[in-house]
């Protein structure tokens, strides 16, 4: 499965993307650095940093300049 993850920045932000598991690992980080403002559009290929992931419910937290959103994303194989 291919998951598009999509936002936006006002200015230009440190970003950090991440997604974890049910149980609160973290299987891979999309981003991490700063970015320019803008809309942007990351594209997670359900690929962790341990190779693919299996089927089921992930987290994907977005944080920047210290917000923290959190969105659930279920990768189907």
């Amino acid at each position: 499965g291919m998951s598009r993850i999509t936002f936006g920045l006002p200015t230009e932000s440190r970003v950090r993307l991440t997604v974890s598991d049910v149980m609160g690992r973290r299987v891979a980080t999309l981003v991490d650095g700063l970015l320019p403002a803008g809309p942007h559009d990351v594209t997670w290929r359900g690929v962790g940093e341990s190779g693919p992931v299996r089927s089921g419910l992930y987290y994907v937290a977005l944080e920047v300049e210290g917000r923290r959103m959190v969105k659930a994303l279920a990768i189907v194989r």
